[in-house]
């Protein structure tokens, strides 16, 4: 699967927008008001109790080939790994619009030099691990069976136990070395600790995908790989529990519900094609308002200490 800020492997040909047998596509119309919590609850639960008896096909999912067709389209519908770092890392004041309309919605057009660069050097990424002994074995689209609206698409399985992800930073393809890559920022997720080692940041985007990829696949190692024409960085990542329970578990979920799955069960983007009729999330208003709260508050002792101010000089110069 594509990392957060290498662009997509494949191309979509067309916007994916929610299924075609969720909701309404009407043009042109005042979409209806997103004020009746029970009917949305109902199509809510109706589109999860779906998505619970997709987990019957979780093998046949499993050996899909990704970039096909079907593979976008049973992923279109889910969070997948390389969404998880923005959605955890996300201030909690932020707006989920815009993402909620990239993911349903945006039309992306055909290849670009960077997913060709991506796809491409993947290949030989992979082809150069197996000459070193590495037994890659292609894999699709693995679905959480708790939480079956996430889904993780690692970039191969390495035996039993382990997943192997690939990075092919494209700024960076032509640096001579990591430290090189690192010190002039070509390479934002990586970072030379103390004793001198190299390792992947644990608040990168990366982390959040691979933490993810390990708990979906129920898996116990990454073999991390960052892969140039001059060095390859080459790292293993192991599961991490605590992380996957505190930084991104109930991220995951609370996002999901609050604001990716309303526009999927009952979309309102496609009445007028206009951002802001996608729904806010409740989570996100409450952050919203409490921020506006805690500002007025700030102001208003400002005001407070400046009258007392001005009142201190007057008594003063009279």
């Amino acid at each position: 699967e594509a990392g957060p800020a290498g662009g997509q492997r494949e191309a979509r040909a067309s916007a994916a927008g929610p299924d075609k047998d969720y909701g309404l596509q009407v043009e042109g119309n005042e979409p209806p008001p997103a004020d009746d919590p029970i009917a949305l609850k109902a199509a809510i639960e109706e589109f999860k109790e779906l998505l619970r008896k997709n987990l019957q096909r979780r093998e046949e999912l499993q050996r899909l080939s990704q970039g096909t067709d079907e593979w976008l389209r049973e992923r279109a519908n889910l969070l997948t790994a390389s969404d998880f770092g923005e959605v955890c890392k996300r201030e909690p004041t932020t707006s989920c619009r815009r993402f909620v309309f990239d993911k349903l919605y945006k039309t992306r057009g055909g290849p670009t030099e960077q997913m060709q660069h991506g796809h491409t050097n993947e290949i030989i990424a992979k082809e150069q691990l197996r000459s070193e002994g590495y037994e890659i074995e292609e894999c699709g689209l693995f679905v959480d069976e708790e939480m079956p609206f996430l889904g993780a698409s690692p970039d191969g399985l390495i035996g039993n136990d382990s997943i192997v992800d690939i990075k092919r930073p494209f700024t960076a393809y032509e640096s001579q070395s990591t430290l090189q890559a690192i010190e002039n920022k070509q390479i934002p997720y990586l970072e030379i600790k103390s004793e001198g080692n190299v390792k992947l940041k644990e608040d990168s985007a990366h982390y959040y995908q691979i933490q993810g990829q390990l708990h979906i696949t129920k898996r116990h190692k990454c073999l991390f790989v960052v892969f140039t024409k001059h060095w390859k960085h080459v790292e293993e990542i192991e599961r991490d529990d605590g992380f996957w329970n505190v930084h991104m578990r109930n991220q995951l979920e609370r996002f999901y519900e609050e604001a990716l799955v309303p526009e999927i069960v009952l979309p309102l983007y496609p009445y007028r094609y206009n951002k802001q009729d996608i729904q806010k999330s409740p989570s996100v208003l409450g952050a919203q308002a409490a921020r506006a709260d805690k500002n007025a508050r700030k102001e208003e002792e400002k005001r407070q200490r400046v009258a007392k101010m001005e009142e201190a000089q007057r008594k003063k110069e009279e």
